[in-house]
């Protein structure tokens, strides 16, 4: 009888904790849903941003799954990794100047258990005219020197015994001109975010990252081929000739461009490819005009598309 009734016991005191886990929970995603929207209403105050940023990080880490899921908020990405233990949160929000900065997390398991979630922080590239410098292309950058973009889609890759990334996101924009990247990524087992790895070939060139502008009005395809290490984009020309070196007027083209994983860890950029060897409808019935925002620089030479 004594033992039944510990046995009872034991299950009220087991029932009791997982209730109040849940209601402690419930009352932190009340809570950063309520330190979202007002950041989203005070979008001018910094500190409001930054305090839905800790209590985001915080839930994220108290959770012994990094994979726990978040309430939904407006404008935030929350994106997994295809193939690989990486979670990327980021955002943005509004600056003075009428351009955009970002925030986010890099989020993954802990060696030992655990969620290890590291800040990232934006070096405010801004956006302005559209156009790319070179340096953008090249630099590496850290968690503390992040080029800043909300990211929507990410796909893991070997890079030698470890694991790389490559991102795919929107960096920015303007009333006039968005900007997207795609950039790799490699994270140590220790959590340290190495931004840029040159593992993007276009010629004779190693990348760590390819920034693209096109008109704020316009929409641009950057995506992944399903079930295949391959990224098919949308080639951006200028609306006419008049509009050469002005991102603003630039937009798809109705041709297509593509990287693709090659040996070495290394993805290879090609020009002018075939939609339908990428599983994608061709929208073109003519070949490209070369001669279009491309001057005359040769297949396989990187040079943004405005120059």
């Amino acid at each position: 009888m004594r033992k039944d009734a510990c046995r009872v016991l034991l299950l009220l005191l087991l029932s009791c904790a997982t209730i109040t886990r849940a209601l402690g929970e419930a009352i932190d995603t009340l809570q950063l849903k309520a330190e979202w929207e007002s950041s989203v209403r005070h979008a001018e105050d910094t500190l409001r941003a930054q305090a839905f940023a800790d209590h985001l990080r915080a839930y994220l880490e108290q959770s012994s799954n990094w994979k726990v899921p978040l309430p939904r908020f407006d404008g935030v990405s929350d994106v997994e990794a295809k193939g690989g233990a990486l979670r990327l949160i980021t955002w943005a929000f509004p600056l003075a100047s009428r351009e955009w900065a970002h925030m986010g997390f890099l989020v993954r398991p802990r060696r030992g258990g655990g969620v290890l979630c590291v800040p990232l922080r934006d070096k405010k590239l801004l956006v302005g005219d559209g156009m790319i410098q070179e340096s953008w292309l090249t630099e590496a950058g850290d968690a503390n020197s992040w080029v800043g973009a909300v990211y929507f889609d990410a796909k893991a890759f070997p890079y030698g015994r470890d694991t790389a990334y490559l991102l795919i996101g929107v960096a920015g924009y303007n009333a006039f001109v968005a900007r997207r990247v795609i950039e790799t990524l490699h994270v140590t087992p220790a959590g340290e975010a190495h931004f840029g790895l040159p593992l993007l070939m276009q010629g004779q060139r190693r990348l760590g990252r390819i920034m693209l502008s096109h008109g704020a009005r316009v929409g641009a395809e950057i995506n992944f081929v399903p079930g295949k290490n391959q990224v098919l984009m949308d080639h951006l020309s200028p609306s006419s000739d008049a509009y050469v070196g002005m991102p603003a007027y630039y937009g798809p083209d109705f041709s297509y461009d593509a990287l693709e994983l090659g040996p070495g860890g290394v993805w290879v950029y090609t020009t002018n490819v075939d939609p339908q060897a990428f599983n994608k409808p061709s929208k073109r019935k003519v070949g490209r005009n070369a001669r279009v925002g491309r001057g005359n620089k040769g297949v396989g030479e990187y040079t943004p598309n405005w120059k």
